[in-house]
């Protein structure tokens, strides 16, 4: 017999539960490293002194809306990061929830929401990162649920949904600046679905955008006042500088290059004697900003000055940059993650599993992209069919687009693209489903 809705969803926030909790598990009681200890510490500045601030000096090199995150539990439960992973652990289950609801206001099919939610649940890769002090639970959770109110809002036309709906974007924004261009697309979107009620459409347009502006513009007006730039955070130098280092590869390197975020840095090596991707992907980025660092220059002095050098060099040669850097940068972002990092470097370093036969090694890694191929495969396949849903589908492909053009033209890692994934996990879902359903028709 099969279970109620009820009875699903009591198994679903279960299973939900156990996954985000074992695999976090591995990264509890940590010390906090890089990204994350610059999340903590923002946050501390503002319970302790009230100050977006890192060492005494105003901030504007993070988007506030995780640091404000922490600040809010630092205030109650004090600067515990393993109360940050249960509440994170939380969110994910709230994440696989909204993926369920999603799903069936979309194909309005329970077996497909099902099955989309119970992936979601049993995708590691993303339910790990509950233990982690990074934004990807928190933004995946701000992006479906405005997903799902977008979805309703173009059904319903109500008002009040598309200013939840913008407050929600708003949000996201200013927890991941990355969609902080994407209410531009999304207002042709509610124009598009709502054209033959063009008045309402263009209401809940205006109050879709009127929202989102009032939650991200005062943030964005503050780092005018204090940093003379009207963004969200101020790395936007950086970021390009970063991905200059890829229009700077030799052509020489470059089928290594792709080799190497094709299959990983192990068949780069065996193929081509070796392969160091820091140096020949990642070039004087580091060295860079640290002899700037080292000339005194303030933080915002630095993003102009790698920002204008990153620039000239594109302008120089625009055609290589899209010819090179997006295909890169889009095969980096879709890299999976096994077991805990990006596949990529899996196996690259010969100090380690010296006890492991080559043979075993080439299977593992083959074997998780093989996986992936067919993974995305059938995600283009569900694409493709379910296209008669268009109109409920219609944000989902601009958001999709819109992520990956970014992430694509600037900078790619396989977290980047976790947000995402759900999207993916519900077209994969249609796809299985549709086959499955094709072929009981060819008996």
């Amino acid at each position: 017999m099969p279970l109620s809705q009820k009875n699903y969803l009591i198994v679903l926030i279960v299973i939900a539960f156990l996954v985000a909790g074992f695999f976090s598990l591995f990264f509890w009681d940590q010390e906090l490293l890089g990204d994350g200890l610059h999340y903590s510490n923002l946050a501390n500045s503002l319970v302790e002194d009230r100050t977006f601030s890192d060492n005494g000096q105003l901030n504007s090199r993070r988007d506030p809306g995780y640091p404000f995150f922490l600040a809010a539990i630092y205030t109650i439960f004090g600067p515990n990061v393993n109360v940050v992973y249960t509440i994170q652990i939380l969110l994910f289950v709230g994440i696989c929830l909204v993926s369920y609801f999603l799903a069936k206001a979309i194909f309005q099919k329970e077996l497909l929401a099902r099955l989309t939610a119970i992936i979601v649940a049993l995708y590691y890769p993303l339910a790990m990162h509950a233990g982690m002090v990074f934004t990807e639970i928190l933004f995946t959770l701000l992006l479906l649920g405005f997903v799902h109110l977008l979805v309703s809002s173009l059904k319903t036309d109500k008002l009040w949904m598309y200013g939840i709906a913008g407050l929600i974007l708003g949000m996201a924004t200013l927890t991941r600046s990355v969609t902080l261009y994407l209410p531009i697309f999304l207002i042709v979107v509610i124009l598009v679905v709502g054209r033959k009620k063009l008045k309402q459409s263009l209401l809940g347009g205006l109050v879709f955008i009127l929202v989102f502006g009032a939650v991200v513009a005062p943030w964005m007006i503050r780092n005018k006042k204090h940093f003379d730039e009207f963004a969200i955070s101020t790395q936007s130098g950086p970021t390009i500088f970063f991905a200059v280092q890829r229009l700077r590869i030799k052509d020489s390197d470059l089928p290594k290059v792709f080799v190497a975020n094709i299959l990983g840095d192990y068949f780069a090596q065996k193929m081509f004697g070796e392969y160091n991707r820091f140096e020949i992907e990642e070039g004087d980025y580091g060295q860079k900003l640290t002899e700037l660092d080292n000339f005194g220059l303030s933080q915002q002095e630095i993003n102009d000055e790698v920002g204008r050098i990153a620039m000239n060099e594109i302008k120089d040669a625009p055609l290589r940059y899209l010819l090179v850097v997006p295909p890169i940068e889009f095969l980096k972002m879709h890299a999976p993650i096994f077991p805990f990092n990006s596949v990529q470097g899996l196996f690259s370093d010969p100090s380690k599993y010296q006890n492991l036969p080559e043979a075993v090694k080439a299977l593992i890694i083959l074997g998780v992209r093989l996986a992936y191929w067919v993974f995305f495969g059938i995600v283009i396949y569900a694409i493709i069919q379910s296209r008669r849903s268009w109109r409920e589908l219609i944000p989902i492909y601009t958001i999709l687009v819109y992520m990956i053009a970014v992430y694509s033209a600037l900078h790619g890692i396989p977290r980047y693209a976790l947000p995402i994934y759900p999207f993916y996990i519900m077209f994969f879902s249609f796809g299985i489903l549709y086959l499955l359903n094709q072929r009981n028709l060819t008996k």
